[in-house]
């Protein structure tokens, strides 16, 4: 599904786009996304806090 591109090259609105999608919709995007980029904070605030970028000997 690539609607960007449908929507740059003029082949549809980003209304007609838009309108495809409910709040729920939007919502559950916003929760995974949100989701996601709390648990990469999450990885590499344990990776500096615990030092792993350091070479063991």
């Amino acid at each position: 599904m690539d609607l960007r591109n449908s929507i740059a090259h003029g082949n549809e609105s980003s209304s007609e786009v838009g309108r495809r999608f409910t709040p729920d919709d939007l919502q559950k995007r916003f929760e995974n996304i949100n989701e996601y980029c709390s648990y990469i904070i999450l990885v590499f605030q344990n990776y500096i806090e615990k030092k792993h970028y350091l070479k063991t000997v």
